[in-house]
């Protein structure tokens, strides 16, 4: 989705701008499992009275926090800087709050100009994909809008903990 829009052809999307994602890098993900893997191998594993094994929650949490909006404007000012190759649009949209307001600017900005490049394409003998791409956009937006527009509190204090494993030379 961040490319789609860095490229152009995403320009609305519909949610809460205030909201705060719990997205995680994939080094922070393996860090966790190298981490989880030493705890298990050098130290001995610890059940507590109820008999429950040690969980490690792999979520960012409010470490490093920010919100949707904020991520749309930091995405603005970089691609602005450093544009991507093959850019349909100048990159701009922006998220809403309101259904009414983001499918009429998903009409206007995103599908009719879809219509009109793949007619355009057609006339010049190329496949048109615009139109193809938007839809594939659309039903994977619809598949993570729950994960994007839901902010999701773990509690992470044992992968906190694991932390100081690591010497400070290491980290």
């Amino acid at each position: 989705m961040m490319v789609a829009c860095g490229v152009g052809i995403m320009r609305t999307n519909n949610g809460n701008p205030d909201c705060i994602p719990d997205f995680i890098p994939v080094d922070f993900c393996v860090r966790t499992l190298l981490l989880t893997a030493y705890k298990v191998v050098t130290q001995p594993a610890t059940v507590d009275v109820a008999g429950d094994v040690e969980v490690f929650h792999c979520a960012n949490s409010k470490m490093n926090a920010i919100s949707t909006g904020e991520l749309i404007d930091l995405g603005k000012k970089v691609i602005l800087e450093n544009p991507l190759e093959k850019c349909i649009w100048l990159p701009h949209g922006d998220i809403t709050r309101c259904d009414v307001w983001h499918y009429i600017r998903l009409f206007f900005v995103q599908i009719l100009p879809a219509i009109l490049l793949d007619c355009i394409l057609r006339f010049t003998k190329y496949p048109p994909f615009l139109m193809k791409l938007q839809r594939r956009i659309h039903c994977t937006k619809n598949s993570l809008e729950l994960f994007i527009n839901t902010e999701w509190n773990f509690i992470n204090t044992r992968l906190m903990a694991l932390e100081d494993l690591v010497n400070d030379g290491e980290k």
